[in-house]
């Protein structure tokens, strides 16, 4: 945490017991001051995020709180460069080329429920795996996400087992930038930012205008053929025997890297 006025110090007791990472005095007028921000933001997110303040949106702060974090992930088993391919991706009506990796037969984590087919593809540090959730429908992900409450997503990554995995998943690079403001009431955080929030075990006489939230994903060969009609997994019946299951996902879908079935960082790719 940065605190451009020191008369607004931090209690001890938040410092202490919620702060992990200290908290240091900073000239918010100076030039310096977002550069200094950016530079430890940079550093955090291994290059991948630049900036996340300007000196015009320091100038009234009395306080800034930081959180930066980077994730970096080696496939348990990559996907070959030569096996890439141009496909199709299919958002609505809009249809955009886009580039598809592709392994043949390989043993992969499949789970599936009565709207999902869930492929986990598993990192080589074992704390972490990738989860693409596809609706069954093709174009159904917007009515399906309401049925994916917390149980449901722990249930179908505890439920996956090992299957032979004709896999097609495109290659993501993401890059968003949320306005919390906007986003936090839609999730029920509704006075945060409003002169009646009490942040006094923070700060006294503090309040929270504005917060961003900035986010960018890699997915390709390294880490972290045609889809049936009504679902991204083709299969008789149940998933087993000994022909491989084809999971091609080529609508939208919804993905999450997790850390012990815990959600580090979720998304929607629509291409």
């Amino acid at each position: 945490m940065y605190r451009g006025n020191k008369k607004n110090g931090m209690t001890k007791e938040y410092k202490i017991k919620n702060n992990y990472t200290g908290a240091e005095n900073l000239d918010f007028k100076s030039n310096e001051a977002a550069k200094e921000i950016n530079n430890y933001v940079k550093s955090a997110t291994g290059n991948k995020i630049k900036t996340i303040v300007s000196k015009s949106s320091l100038k009234n702060a009395a306080a800034l709180l930081v959180n930066a974090m980077s994730f970096s992930g080696v496939w348990e088993k990559e996907f070959g460069g030569y096996s890439t391919f141009m496909e199709t991706f299919v958002a609505g009506e809009e249809k955009v080329q886009r580039w598809f990796m592709h392994a043949f037969a390989c043993h992969r984590t499949f789970a599936w429920d009565n709207w999902f087919d869930v492929l986990i593809l598993n990192y080589k540090n074992p704390e972490y795996r990738f989860a693409i959730f596809s609706p069954k429908r093709k174009y159904g992900l917007k009515k399906v996400l309401e049925k994916l409450d917390a149980a449901r997503f722990q249930k179908l990554l505890s439920s996956g087992k090992s299957h032979y995995i004709n896999t097609y998943i495109p290659k993501i690079n993401v890059k968003t930038k949320l306005l919390l403001k906007d986003v936090l009431p839609k999730l029920g955080i509704t006075d945060l930012f409003n002169d009646s929030a009490d942040l006094s075990e923070i700060a006294d006489e503090l309040k929270i205008t504005n917060g961003v939230h900035k986010a960018r994903i890699q997915i390709n060969e390294e880490g972290t053929v045609a889809a049936p009609e009504f679902s991204s997994v083709q299969y008789d019946n149940e998933p087993g025997g000994n022909d491989p299951i084809d999971f091609f996902t080529k609508y939208p879908f919804l993905f999450a890297l997790v850390r012990e079935n815990h959600p580090v960082l979720m998304g929607i790719y629509r291409g």
